[in-house]
């Protein structure tokens, strides 16, 4: 058994800033979902079916702080959060 575990944070925020706005009929963006399930799918054909992985999972960050956070105190207090992510995740 091999098991593949993907950044979805890391992958989700690629996906957003990659892919054109798009939207839904009723104003959802779905631009970041849809860019992340491509990427998710083409990793999958190309890392995981080469490897012979037989699981995968992605992962997200908790929300609040880690323990990057206590290491560093302005651990990503310069980032700006991007406010079309989070109504795409529900």
């Amino acid at each position: 058994m091999t098991l593949l575990l993907l950044d979805a944070n890391g992958l989700l925020h690629r996906a957003y800033h990659s892919a054109p706005e798009q939207f839904r009929s009723d104003g959802l963006p779905t631009n970041a979902i849809g860019k992340f399930l491509d990427l998710v799918w083409w990793v999958l054909g190309q890392v995981a079916k080469p490897q012979m992985v037989t699981h995968a999972a992605a992962v997200f960050d908790a929300r609040g702080d880690n323990w990057r956070h206590q290491i560093l105190p302005s651990y990503k207090s310069k980032r700006k959060h991007e406010p079309a992510i989070p109504p795409q995740l529900r």
